[in-house]
């Protein structure tokens, strides 16, 4: 498909939205930081996408850089980048530290840079830095959390994916395990974060008889191993585990693949994502990991810079009207051939 194309089949997918509209979401991206505050893309010319054909330099910030799904959506973001002639900075702070990446967000404003899309983990510590972006002429984005101010951004809202997993876990449970023991695997973040969990546990709670036996932070595959290792040696009839994310799930499977004491097929451990090691391991099908809530990283990643170009061809300015893209994730489960090839060619 052709640029112009491509475009066209974007655009007539838009949902406009004004600031303030309540939607909510999560999401992953991240990218590679120097001492300066960022790092040019080797091949980005920074000489055409936008602006009247004026040089963009375009920053794309997360603070959960060692998610290993955040480096493929890096790499596609970066590559939809290069195709509008961009130069791109990429941002690799680690575990949410939110003074770093908002020192790298300020480096950038230093720099003049033309846009910028950041992933906002609470938007109101990032209201008085996306003022400043603006006052300096340059178009605030955001990726998974929407913002008062700005242009707009790409939202993939958690509770859309929390209801894809635990409709998947309720039918699983009545089907397989009336009684299952389940363990949920939360982030460590407030707010709508928790939607992910909060809304599986609860229909798990309304419609089946199962019984929610712990709850516990567990968003790394060493985190989520740990803590199902500790679960499985207080409650050893554990079936379920509804993991926030791919890792927890990840490493939720692990323990129980060490403990060896369960047939995987009576067990259900479902993440959320589509990361590339989640969907390798449903593809394999005998193991203890069952599904994902998936993200369709391309077009996720299209979006964020498909959403900038066109505030920057724009001419955006405070006070237009926001453009939020908002997307919805595709249950992935054990049996899914076509459909799990589908998702894992992102990653390749």
């Amino acid at each position: 498909m052709d640029r112009q194309s491509r475009d066209a089949e974007l655009l007539s997918r838009r949902r406009f939205v004004q600031a303030g509209a309540g939607l909510v979401s999560l999401g992953v991206a991240g990218g590679l930081l120097s001492a300066c505050g960022g790092s040019d893309s080797d091949t980005g010319t920074g000489t055409g996408g936008g602006g009247g054909g004026k040089p963009v330099t375009f920053g794309f910030s997360h603070p959960y850089a060692e998610i290993p799904v955040v480096a493929s959506v890096k790499r596609l973001v970066d590559g939809y980048a290069k195709d509008e002639g961009w130069k791109i900075l990429l941002d690799e702070t680690q575990a949410g530290d939110l003074q770093d990446q908002q020192s790298t967000l300020d480096t950038w404003i230093t720099q003049k840079v033309t846009a910028m899309c950041a992933f906002p983990t609470e938007p109101s510590a990032f209201e008085a830095i996306a003022r400043r972006a603006l006052d300096a002429g340059i178009i605030w984005t955001t990726y998974a959390q929407p913002m008062e101010q700005g242009a707009g951004g790409v939202l993939f809202p958690p509770q859309l994916s929390g209801e894809v997993t635990g409709r998947a876990t309720v039918e699983w449970i009545n089907a397989n395990d009336p009684e299952a023991e389940v363990l949920l695997l939360e982030t460590p973040l407030s707010g709508a974060f928790k939607t992910r969990t909060d809304i599986p546990r609860r229909m798990i709670e309304q419609q089946t008889r199962a019984k929610v036996v712990a709850v516990q932070v567990g968003i790394e595959q060493s985190k989520g191993l740990q803590v199902t290792e500790d679960v499985l040696q207080a409650h050893p009839n554990l079936t379920v585990v509804v993991s926030m994310n791919d890792d927890g799930a990840l490493g939720a499977a692990e323990a129980f693949r060490k403990a060896g004491k369960q047939d995987p097929s009576r067990v259900w451990i479902m993440g959320q994502d589509g990361s590339e090691d989640a969907l390798a391991a449903i593809k394999k099908g005998n193991t203890f990991f069952r599904a994902t809530a998936a993200l369709d990283l391309p077009r996720l990643s299209e979006e964020v810079v498909a959403v900038t170009k066109r505030a920057i061809d724009k001419g955006w300015k405070p006070g237009d009207r926001q453009e939020y893209v908002e997307l919805a994730p595709t249950l992935v489960k054990v049996g899914d051939g076509a459909l799990i090839d589908r998702f894992m060619a992102a990653y390749h």
